[in-house]
């Protein structure tokens, strides 16, 4: 017989080949600050499996991104589980180690925003609801249910109650997810 050999992705490709996509994103995220003159002061985006978190808190090193990450808990940590932040701070340690980095990544780098996932992962609440028809019928922009919509809410809500510093560039990072707002649309309506 002949040997088959496979390549397992861990869910949500949170290794440390699938944070590198994110790394490459901060990059160019950098660049393009530079070109437009703008410098944003908070970075709001779904962090659920680790792997987007760790590859935006890695490459925010690597490239001096001078914000402040805002990864937002998107599904509320088992008892059994690693918490989120130890995932990513696993994820950046093992980075450096396999490319011979230096850097030391600690607790602090890996925070995460925690209080949006109470009702558990992928249940619609009114907030998402709200937020997916609000910012579809405004902006055009269409948020899944699971991440996306999640997040943003988690970021309007801390602009509505001033927990940002005043006159901050705020940019939220919209990480995908779109497929599954199809699964929800009969909650949606």
């Amino acid at each position: 017989t002949r040997q088959k050999k496979t390549y397992v992705i861990p869910i949500g490709g949170s290794n440390v080949v699938g944070m590198q996509g994110y790394m490459d994103a901060v990059e160019e995220l950098c660049l393009q600050q530079t070109a437009l003159g703008v410098q944003f002061d908070y970075i709001f985006f779904a962090s659920c499996s680790a792997g987007t978190q760790a590859g935006i808190v890695a490459g925010k090193h690597q490239f001096a991104l001078n914000a402040r990450l805002m990864p937002v808990s998107i599904q509320k940590s088992e008892a059994d589980a690693l918490p989120l932040a130890q995932k990513a701070l696993d994820l950046c340690l093992q980075h450096n180690q396999l490319h011979s980095r230096t850097h030391s990544f600690s607790q602090e780098d890996v925070a995460v925003v925690d209080g949006y996932d109470e009702a558990g992962y992928g249940i619609l609440t009114p907030h998402e609801k709200e937020t997916i028809i609000t910012l579809a019928t405004t902006e055009g922009i269409l948020l899944d249910p699971v991440y996306t919509a999640r997040a943003f809410f988690a970021m309007m809500d801390f602009l509505k109650n001033k927990q940002l510093a005043p006159n901050s560039k705020v940019l939220f990072w919209h990480t995908g997810g779109l497929p599954a707002i199809f699964h929800y649309a009969n909650g949606l309506v």
